[in-house]
């Protein structure tokens, strides 16, 4: 069984990002053309508490489709809520009051069309009471790299293993999140997206879908469940490792040379387990849960 669809192409794309219409140091038209330079494919524009228009932006070789971030404070626990939607047909009509609960902003936002994803987590200080109530989100950001280089919280792997050990049916995704802020914010993550083809609905369809991994580094070429193995092929790793409820997980290491292929057996104890591929420079690359009972049935 094929993890990541059959069929279709990759494509390579960023879902946070900002411009000089909020807090960003470039213009929407200078923050298409260094993605498109960097061999990106598509691009959401994600201002805060706004939508950038991408029509105007359209038509230079890399597809826009409309985003935005959206933040909520928590006043009783000192810490903020992040979220970026991902597709939205509107600006949400009328947007939640600050002192709404996260849940009625998530839904406002899911009104307009949208999914979306909580943004990093590590970096908003958010610990599991604060997430494990939230419903109707697809993700959250495993990674995000201005959140790494700028302050060291750009990884938030344990807050998506506790929530997904609670039973959470959650997808992980790497973003950028630049401001333009000297040139390390910037190209550092990404998800790669198997889709029929280059267009809105088909990008989006597919995240929906699940059918794309997260990575600031690494490619995984292929995800399967084959005879009670879950295999997968990558780019040149220096380690494998697959994470699952608890301590149901292995990590294989490059002691015969770089790994391209790890056939990883089932114990029969797991629930899920999530593929994170090591490459040799210490980037990685993060596969979406594969929910083994469901496989299984």
């Amino acid at each position: 069984m094929d993890l990541l669809g059959t069929g279709g192409t990759w494509y390579r794309g960023c879902t946070h990002t900002h411009t000089t219409n909020s807090d960003g140091e470039l213009t929407p038209q200078e923050v298409v053309t260094a993605y498109k330079a960097a061999g990106f494919d598509f691009l959401f524009i994600t201002d805060h508490d706004r939508i950038t228009d991408p029509a105007p932006l359209q038509g230079q070789g890399i597809l826009l489709i409309p985003g935005a971030e959206y933040w909520w404070p928590f006043p009783d626990e000192k810490v903020d809520y992040h979220l970026v939607a991902l597709g939205p047909q509107r600006d949400p009509a009328i947007l939640p009051n600050k002192a709404a609960s996260i849940q009625e902003a998530i839904d406002v936002i899911r009104a307009t069309g949208a999914m979306v994803v909580l943004a990093h987590p590590y970096w908003c200080g958010l610990v599991h009471h604060q997430m494990i109530g939230i419903e109707r989100i697809i993700g959250l950001e495993v990674y995000n790299h201005v959140c790494e280089v700028e302050v060291m919280r750009g990884y938030s792997r344990p807050h998506w293993d506790e929530l997904l050990a609670a039973g959470k049916q959650l997808y992980g995704l790497a973003a950028d999140d630049a401001h333009w802020r000297g040139d390390r914010d910037s190209v550092g993550s990404w998800i790669t997206v198997r889709a029929d083809d280059l267009t809105p609905a088909a990008i989006l369809d597919s995240i929906r879908k699940g059918l794309f991994y997260a990575s600031s580094g690494p490619v995984i070429h292929d995800l399967r469940m084959e005879d009670h193995h879950l295999i997968v092929n990558c780019s040149p790793a220096r380690a494998v490792n697959f994470m699952g409820r608890h301590s149901s997980g292995c990590t294989y290491h490059n002691d015969n040379g770089p790994i391209t292929e790890i056939r990883h057996p089932m114990r029969g104890n797991e629930r899920y387990l999530r593929v994170e591929v090591v490459g040799e420079d210490g980037t990685i690359a993060w596969s979406n849960p594969v929910y083994i009972e469901g496989i299984a049935k």
